[in-house]
């Protein structure tokens, strides 16, 4: 049996893993109601920890716009799972595929 930490292209598991966080940013931002955190509790950091995951968003759709761009992928993660590259091959191209 193969080992898979040699053959799997990991850019592809890298993209689809932050895809699915930045839903589950998008979930939790959705249960959130702004107008419920108390804007004067000094200890409370509420809005601060609110304003990274906003800021968030934005660096994780950069990141996935750059992978998909820079490796081809297609959206599908069904497809783009299938994709196997060589860990040879992986040497001679280094990040240019």
């Amino acid at each position: 049996m193969k080992d898979d930490k040699y053959t799997k292209d990991g850019i592809v598991g890298a993209y689809y893993e932050l895809n699915r966080k930045i839903n589950e940013i998008n979930n939790l931002l959705h249960r959130t109601d702004l107008s419920t955190i108390d804007m004067g509790a000094r200890d409370d950091a509420s809005f601060e920890r609110m304003m990274k995951l906003f800021v968030s968003i934005g660096e994780i759709s950069d990141t996935m716009k750059k992978l998909k761009q820079d490796h081809n992928l297609s959206g599908d993660e069904e497809i783009d799972s299938k994709r196997v590259m060589p860990f040879m091959e992986k040497m001679a191209y280094g990040n240019k595929k």
